[in-house]
């Protein structure tokens, strides 16, 4: 019993913590009331985006496709500036912000690069707390941004870090051990 324990403690000493934990979350975003700055009407009154981004903290910028992304405008999903290939990225805390972001953009341009006269667009939301969301659109067929005046983030799923090496090792001591106990358990009731 005290070899299996003293291995279980060397081999949980040995293995280096992960470098990286990734997270998985899942956002709903609102918006509406755009606003266009030369004055051109909104081809939509609003709209709901469900994203599911996974990322590591440790690490700033945008880094490819989210894990889910759909967004219904008045009934259509995924039209017109939405139906972009998306891009996510991650942005710590840094000189300009201590809050965390997530962004979504449209790929065409390059995740937060909106040019006037391409089908393009870029979210970006607070997320430690979750909040301050900000949704603008571009489109070929008109000059000049979209923005919302109104626009909310709510998280719909809890945060999920992929557990270290040390953790998994610690769930197979435990199980050793547990299972020893059990298995000595049953022998002395056998000769009892």
């Amino acid at each position: 019993m005290k070899q299996l324990l003293g291995a279980a403690v060397l081999a949980i000493s040995t293995i280096a913590p992960a470098e990286a934990v990734t997270v998985t979350r899942s956002f709903t975003v609102t918006a509406s009331t755009f606003m266009q700055f030369a004055g051109n009407p909104a081809p939509f009154k609003s709209l709901v985006a469900d994203i599911t981004v996974t990322y590591d903290p440790s690490k700033n910028g945008f880094y490819g496709a989210p894990d889910y992304f759909r967004v219904v405008t008045d009934g259509q999903i995924n039209a017109g500036p939405f139906a972009a290939t998306p891009i996510a990225g991650y942005f710590g805390p840094n000189a300009l912000t201590s809050t965390p972001r997530l962004g979504i953009g449209g790929a065409l341009n390059g995740g937060n690069v909106g040019l006037p006269g391409t089908d393009d667009f870029y979210i970006v939301f607070n997320i430690d707390p979750v909040g301050a969301s900000s949704v603008s659109f571009n489109l070929a067929t008109v000059p000049g941004a979209f923005l919302s005046t109104n626009a909310t983030v709510v998280e719909t799923t809890g945060t999920s870090a992929v557990p270290e090496g040390g953790t998994w090792m610690m769930l197979l001591a435990g199980s050793a051990l547990a299972g020893g106990a059990l298995r000595r358990a049953r022998i002395r009731v056998l000769r009892a």
